[in-house]
């Protein structure tokens, strides 16, 4: 029998965590209605050939935009996020390569927005177009009909707020 401070458990309870707060983002972009919704298992299947697995991605008529939330536990884990960056932005070309189309990466975080920001200004690469950035708060707290065009994302180049139609 499993006790609740089961590490077997924890792990199970942080995935579910995971994946529902991933259903509930792809509800809130998906009621966007301007792009098509990607799910996982395309990118999942697609493994060898993009390297990189988005929990999600929209497809924009003039844009690709992969999806990736982390929960705070994985934010805390410095190493791991750093990790994900350095594979976006090696692999990022197969994207864009499949798609045929510009493609960015947008972070979600569960973690405070001037954490995320200090984040995004660590580990900025000038010119860097790809890479946006936001705390999980913001984005639940923004009005469903405005989530695209409210600045509320860091991009990686520069870190100005900036929505995701600018």
């Amino acid at each position: 029998m499993y006790r609740l401070n089961h590490p077997r458990l924890q792990n199970g309870i942080t995935h579910l965590e995971h994946d529902l707060m991933c259903t509930k983002l792809i509800i809130l972009f998906g009621a966007q209605e301007i792009g098509e919704i990607v799910s996982e298992l395309f990118f999942l299947e697609q493994k060898e050939q993009f390297c990189c697995v988005p929990d999600w991605a929209v497809l924009f008529p003039n844009m690709v935009m992969l999806c990736e939330y982390s929960t705070s536990d994985n934010f805390r884990r410095t190493h791991l996020m750093r990790k994900k960056l350095k594979a976006y932005r090696k692999h990022l070309f197969r994207f864009i390569d499949y798609f045929d189309n510009d493609v960015s990466v947008l972070f979600i975080l569960d973690a405070p927005r001037h954490k995320v920001n200090q984040f995004a200004l660590d580990n900025a690469v000038p010119n860097d177009r790809f890479a946006y950035f936001t705390d999980l708060a913001s984005v639940l707290q923004a009005p469903k009909s405005e989530l695209l065009t409210t600045p509320l994302f860091i991009w990686g180049g520069d870190g100005q707020e900036k929505s995701l139609t600018s």
